[in-house]
């Protein structure tokens, strides 16, 4: 299965944003400022994404709070004449000019970087344009800035074609922040890692060990015998995503709450992620708990 299941791996879970950005590219905060508002959050680690460079963060890290050099950049054109938005965590330096899009992706993650491809649904990607290149690791399943902008930051259809395609890729959640107040601290990973270095935690990101919030934490999860059995904090909904009309689903009675739920997993589909949704709306999304 290309997906481990992290509530079963030795380590420690670490609350990461991979995607954020700073006066070195078009945010409204200088790197310590951004890194600062995070770290103050109770995250422990932080990507500066900047656009087309890579900021030197080196100096910002501090006990508990690990900075991670990454970078966004564009290149390619969609289906719909927009351009493509990738992300790679782990990188000293941005892709050599005249690069094409496929060959930068596999040359980053051939160097052991994270790769990602940013907001699908705000940059109007179509499941073709997510096809028709490869060597990615995941997607952005939630994009803070996109939502609370334009109302496109959620990506779970363009995910779940994927999947159901059997494309093993796995869903992230960032801020993507810009402006530094409405954009901050609603989308994050939970990451695995047996200790907060770079190292760990890139490699913790490429294995997909980690789940993806906008605010429930996800306690455990154990998938065996025909059924996942998920529990969590409080929420109103959690379901079992699935091969089209092959999931299963538990909501709330009014006025009350869900702590956990078993779920049966129907014998055909090819992959099963966990999804809930709190009172308000805030979401929690698991890679693939089962995979054929």
């Amino acid at each position: 299965m290309p997906f481990p299941n992290p509530f079963e791996l030795e380590g420690n879970w670490y609350r990461t944003n991979l995607h954020t950005h700073s006066t070195d590219s078009d945010g409204w905060m200088a790197p310590d400022k951004v890194a600062t508002a995070y770290r103050r959050e109770g995250y422990h680690a932080l990507a500066i994404t900047d656009h087309g460079v890579v900021t030197d963060t080196s100096a910002l890290s501090a006990e508990g709070f690990l900075m991670l050099p990454g970078i966004e950049f564009h290149l390619g054109r969609s289906e719909l004449g927009g351009l493509y938005h990738v992300v790679a965590i782990g990188v000293e330096r941005a892709p050599p000019p005249g690069l094409e899009l496929q060959p930068a992706i596999r040359m980053l993650a051939q160097a052991g970087a994270f790769v990602f491809l940013a907001h699908p649904y705000w940059s109007g990607l179509t499941c073709a344009d997510l096809m028709s290149i490869d060597g990615y690791h995941a997607i952005e399943v939630y994009n803070t800035v996109c939502d609370v902008m334009i109302a496109r930051g959620q990506s779970m259809v363009h995910w779940d074609d994927l999947l159901t395609r059997g494309r093993a890729v796995g869903g992230v959640a960032v801020d993507d922040c810009h402006h530094g107040y409405d954009d901050l601290h609603q989308g994050w990973l939970m990451v695995k890692a047996p200790e907060l270095t770079r190292a760990a935690m890139v490699e913790a990101l490429r294995a997909g060990a980690y789940y993806a919030s906008s605010g429930p934490t996800i306690e455990s999860v154990r998938a065996d015998h025909g059924r996942v059995e998920v529990a969590c904090s409080p929420v109103r909904r959690i379901s079992l995503v699935a091969a089209p009309g092959l999931g299963a689903d538990r909501m709330a009675g009014e006025g009350e709450s869900l702590t956990g739920a078993t779920l049966p997993v129907h014998s055909e589909t090819n992959y099963a992620r966990v999804q809930l949704i709190d009172h308000v709306g805030r979401m929690a999304w698991t890679q693939p708990v089962v995979w054929r």
